[in-house]
């Protein structure tokens, strides 16, 4: 068995972000929920009334300021036994996470300091915590995200980029390797530590 660099996303891989954001627009802002289905692409926004992009990222940087995301919401199904379970097994966990906005916002230090504290209050086991858009910056030999073309950029770069099933990456043509839950991504790197794969 060798010990890999395990990589991990937050949003919709550990975190639920799109009910989080519900969850502000629906009790701060007063939208009713039907207003609000479950999304089916990445880029919901018109699917819940709004006018375009802006008024989305306007929305997002309002619930960060207002502290709630990224604070509030439970962890996805398995999110701290997963993680524990593969530092017990020898491996580093790297949570790598596109949190960030145009710095003109003055929301990134607190989107920084709500996600760690996220993290280790609902006891999700991590070796080190970054905020990168750029989710190659940060070596790992395998790692676990929901936006396909982040796991090409991955495997460009060497690792081996695993796809988490979502919402917004079930186009009958996205091949890319894919897990179910964080369960099955956990014997997926369990399995690739006893025999080596490349991406």
């Amino acid at each position: 068995m060798r010990s890999l660099r395990v990589g991990f996303d937050v949003d919709e891989v550990l975190y639920p972000w799109v009910a989080t954001l519900r969850h502000h627009l629906h009790t701060s802002e007063g939208w009713p929920l039907d207003r609000m289905p479950e999304p089916t692409r990445y880029g919901f926004g018109p699917d819940w009334g709004m006018a375009d992009d802006a008024e989305f990222l306007a929305h997002a940087v309002a619930t960060a300021r207002a502290g709630l995301l990224h604070t509030y919401g439970d962890p996805l199904e398995g999110a701290a036994e997963v993680t524990h379970r593969l530092v017990d097994a020898g491996h580093t966990v790297h949570v790598v996470t596109a949190r960030r906005y145009d710095e003109s916002y003055g929301v990134n230090a607190v989107l920084a300091d709500s996600t760690r504290r996220w993290l280790e209050r609902h006891d999700i086991a991590f070796t080190t915590l970054d905020l990168e858009l750029d989710k190659t910056a940060v070596p790992t030999d395998v790692y676990l995200d929901d936006r396909p073309d982040h796991v090409d950029a991955l495997c460009a770069a060497g690792t081996r980029g695993v796809l988490m099933d979502s919402f917004h990456n079930q186009d009958p043509s996205c091949g890319r390797e894919r897990v179910h839950s964080l369960a099955e991504f956990a014997d997926l790197v369990e399995e690739m530590s006893a025999n080596p794969a490349t991406c």
